[in-house]
């Protein structure tokens, strides 16, 4: 009797334990059901170092491009418009154009994430303009709001050129003493250098007019690991990308901050300059089903 009562309770705890893990199974099998109806929450992170080194504004920190030159920075400011996702099956999701306009300040950390809103799914790579695309450029000023705006303290930060009617998509400025003081490096004494690119092929029939927007695609399947972004309703899907600033000087093109301390409106020179754009940014590592931006910010 004994033996029949304990092999009766040994089946009933394997029963039970099935039962268990089927349910575990069957729950978890729920939480993966994409609903494409639903829409989550996604940001792209833009984290800045300067080569293998930390990233400050301080007129006192120094680093050393590839030439040698040793110089501080003062302002990074750039345009991140015209996000895209994809999924592996080629499909994509673009995101209303009006709600995809980001200024990125390397003043200011709360502006390196691009949040917006995505239906939920599993997106195996993103994509993203340096810039502000050519009709946008053009519409009327009502048109143009948040971070485009032209209301004082609360749009573009001085990224626009007045006289052009253009944006300036990317604005690198800070200091180093291989600028020379005479005109054709800064006459101000204060061994300044300045690079404001931007040139949206304005005027459209002209074909040498200045295009330096850049679209950029970043391959989220490259990083080892699932780093894919998995975006679910009511959670925040965050791809993390490093921006090596020093690759303005140490990209393919190799700038020389003596050579060129002030690159604005040259077509040549800020082409080779937005040339470099794609190699700032490497895929670090995403996160997902984040529930609160504190736990980003740890990060």
């Amino acid at each position: 009797m004994r033996e029949k009562m304990i092999k009766r309770d040994w089946k009933s705890m394997v029963i039970a334990c099935i039962t268990c893990c089927l349910l575990l199974s069957a729950c978890k099998k729920d939480d993966d059901i994409i609903d494409e109806n639903k829409m989550g929450d996604f940001s792209i992170e833009f984290d800045h170092i300067v080569g293998e080194d930390r990233f400050y504004i301080d007129p006192s920190y120094l680093y050393r491009n590839e030439k040698g030159e040793q110089f501080s920075i003062r302002i990074l400011m750039y345009y991140i418009s015209n996000i895209k996702l994809y999924k592996a099956d080629g499909s994509s999701y673009t995101v209303p154009q009006d709600d995809s306009y980001f200024l990125v300040d390397g003043s200011d950390r709360s502006t390196r994430f691009t949040k917006v809103k995505v239906p939920e799914g599993d997106y195996t790579k993103v994509e993203f303009m340096i810039g502000v695309d050519q009709e946008r450029n053009m519409m009327p000023m009502e048109r143009r709001t948040g971070v485009l705006s032209f209301n004082p303290g609360e749009g573009h930060a001085g990224m626009f050129w007045t006289w052009s009617q253009g944006y300036i998509f990317f604005k690198l400025e800070g200091n180093s003493d291989v600028v020379s003081d005479d005109q054709q490096g800064d006459p101000t004494g204060n061994k300044q250098f300045k690079y404001h690119i931007g040139g949206f092929g304005y005027p459209f029939d002209d074909p040498e007019a200045m295009n330096n927007i850049k679209v950029i695609t970043v391959d989220l399947t490259q990083t080892s690991g699932d780093h894919l972004a998995h975006v679910r309703e009511g959670l925040r899907s965050n791809v993390h990308l490093m921006v090596d600033v020093m690759q303005i000087f140490n990209g393919p093109y190799k700038l020389s901050i003596a050579d060129k301390p002030n690159v604005m409106f040259n077509k040549e020179d800020s082409g080779n300059i937005a040339g470099n754009f794609s190699s700032l940014f490497t895929h670090d590592h995403s996160e997902n089903y984040v529930r609160s931006e504190a736990e980003l910010s740890s990060n």
